[in-house]
């Protein structure tokens, strides 16, 4: 190796483990350190004219980084404390989705491991969100109980690690089928952002992504039971790949009895996985989902523009309104697509690229986009390789800005800047991002 892909590769390690192991939430001028490091590694590792770093280093490198990881505990999330205590209530035979943390510590005051997981949640007031997928291994995680909660993140980590494993190798299966270089993998297998948020902050992103690279890897090979299966698994770990249905439904209309293969076998899977489980309790699901579009905000780009106009003719925050119309318009805006897509008789590649435009048009209208949502994005650029995306995965850190303040408040010029950066970039790259979509 060249002495400058060496130190690529310290800057992407050192910038990495720095940030998964130092700072905490509220240390934003160190990770943005971090951070910036991390990127430049990458930068020079994989996005220089100059690259001579093979595929089988990128993965020794992310496997050698993913490693390390397993045994630091996340330390810029807190949200592995709700997946213990899910874990837990399964254990002890109660549903997760019956009652909220606190109305459960009202009734069991006291009772370990109870009380002490409560102290460390920071979302105490709400019910779970967390599809079947989700709770069976928060279950798994839950038979180890008798463990410290830095051992269970070890134990969840490596259910992740194999995950990831498993969507490298599928990741690299499919680019061969697309006939692209491999070596794009690796913009995803040694992305920071994906390296700090997934297996570091343990983000069940890491699942979802591993379902929907085996569910297009089916599509490959035209076997559209098996294909339909792991979509429904992937939706089981994250309700967002229903966005994916309209593109997927004028896909397959035109593959005959491929359609009814996947419509038959996804939705089976679903009711199986879905029913059961929240049968007794979809008000309580229902109320989580209704909360997420009206009262969560942070890091948002459309939205904030709306919320602004509407301060200024309404007088206050108009996100009751606002949340529920731009979800509504990025729905209508992915079946204008879809349709365009049936028309014009895309083919599975330019599906792909698709579903990653599908994904941006929903985070640009969402009320919250955290940085871990940007981890399908990251992945679908493994086909279409726009740097919008490659710049964003970096910006987006600016959003731990946020956390600085307790209360969390967010600094709004920080927010613009990032923004206003991407979507220059957007701008510059359009003709590419018209020409890859194939809709032109």
């Amino acid at each position: 190796m060249h002495w400058k892909d060496v130190l690529a590769v310290l800057c992407l390690v050192v910038g990495v483990l720095s940030c998964v192991t130092i700072p905490e939430q509220a240390d934003f001028l160190y990770i943005i350190a971090c951070i910036s490091i991390a990127f430049l590694g990458f930068g020079l590792l994989l996005l220089s004219d100059n690259i001579s770093i093979s595929l089988r280093q990128g993965i020794v490198l992310g496997l050698g980084i993913r490693c390390i990881m397993l045994f630091v505990f996340p330390n810029l999330s807190e949200d592995i404390y709700r997946f213990i205590w899910d874990g837990a209530l399964w254990h002890h035979g109660v549903h997760p989705f019956a009652m909220t943390p606190n109305d459960f510590m009202a009734q069991h005051a006291g009772q370990t491991p109870f009380a002490e997981l409560i102290s460390l949640m920071n979302s105490p007031d709400y019910y779970s969100i967390y599809p079947p997928v989700c709770q069976a291994v928060f279950f798994i995680i839950s038979w180890f109980e008798g463990l410290d909660h830095y051992w269970m993140s070890v134990i969840l980590k490596s259910l992740m690690l194999i995950s990831e494993l498993v969507s490298l190798y599928f990741l690299i299966r499919i680019l061969r089928f697309f006939k692209q270089s491999e070596y794009y993998a690796l913009a995803y297998f040694l992305n920071p952002l994906i390296l700090i948020e997934l297996i570091g902050n343990v983000h069940f992103e890491v699942f979802m992504i591993c379902f929907m690279v085996l569910m297009i890897y089916m599509l490959c090979l035209e076997a559209y039971f098996r294909a339909g299966l792991f979509f429904a698994l992937a939706i089981s770990v994250k309700l967002l790949p229903l966005m994916f249905v309209p593109l997927l439904f004028f896909y397959l209309l035109r593959k005959q009895d491929g359609f009814w293969k996947f419509a038959l076998s996804s939705v089976l899977l679903l009711a199986v996985l879905f029913i059961p489980m929240f049968q007794d309790h979809y008000l309580n699901i229902w109320q989580s989902i209704d909360l997420y579009f009206q009262r969560f905000e942070f890091n948002a780009s459309i939205y904030y523009l709306g919320r602004a106009i509407g301060y200024w003719f309404k007088g206050y925050n108009i996100i009751g309104f606002l949340g529920p119309m731009l979800s509504i318009i990025a729905m209508l805006s992915i079946i204008y697509l879809a349709i365009r897509s049936y028309v014009k008789r895309v083919n599975l590649s330019a599906l792909v690229s698709l579903f990653n435009v599908s994904f941006l048009l929903y985070l640009g209208f969402a009320t919250t986009v955290h940085p871990w949502y940007l981890a399908i994005p990251i992945l679908l650029n493994v086909f279409t390789r726009f740097r919008f995306i490659w710049l964003w995965s970096m910006l987006v850190f600016l959003s731990y800005s946020a956390y600085m303040t307790e209360p969390v408040e967010e600094i709004s010029w920080l927010i613009s800047f990032e923004y206003l950066l991407v979507f220059f970039v957007v701008i510059l790259e359009r003709k590419k991002i018209i020409q890859t979509l194939g809709l032109n």
